[in-house]
């Protein structure tokens, strides 16, 4: 059983977290470090997707 929660995440705290993956040696932080990548990894496209739809039919958008 978990909980689910919500966080902001930086791109400093990613920048971070990957340092920490590639030295850390206890596999349960490995393991949590990389679901928070992955979580974060896919929000980040789930995101830029919905504005790119948003930014599509925005006629103040530049792109």
């Amino acid at each position: 059983m978990g909980v689910t929660i919500m966080m902001d995440v930086t791109k400093a705290d990613v920048e971070n977290l990957s340092q920490e993956l590639e030295v850390t040696k206890n596999e349960g932080l490995q393991d949590f470090i990389e679901r928070v990548l992955q979580a974060t990894d896919e929000f980040t496209k789930y995101m830029l997707h919905d504005a790119m739809e948003v930014a599509k039919v925005n006629p103040y958008s530049m792109g």
